[in-house]
């Protein structure tokens, strides 16, 4: 294993869902790209439309820094990411 890739391991990689990427930083929130929409949204839950369907985001205390371009970034406790169809 390369050392890059004991790092990536390590600091919890950009994750693949369905065919689209996310960064979840433990206690601190999380990053997400091709975004197309974001169909809801509370303190303890995000929806987001991409192409694929849906993705849904749990968690404490969630909120929006930025959103630009189809990139997201959260703030927050985030607990679950799942994909919902």
């Amino acid at each position: 294993m390369s050392f890059e890739r004991e790092i990536e391991s390590f600091l919890n990689p950009l994750k693949q869902s369905f065919g689209y990427k996310y960064t979840v930083i433990d206690g601190v929130g999380a990053y997400f790209e091709s975004v197309l929409k974001i169909n809801e949204i509370s303190t303890y839950c995000v929806t987001l439309l991409i192409k694929k369907g849906q993705l849904k985001v749990l968690g404490e205390d969630i909120s929006v820094i930025k959103y630009a371009g189809g990139d997201l970034a959260l703030s927050g406790k985030i607990l679950k990411v799942e994909c919902c169809q």
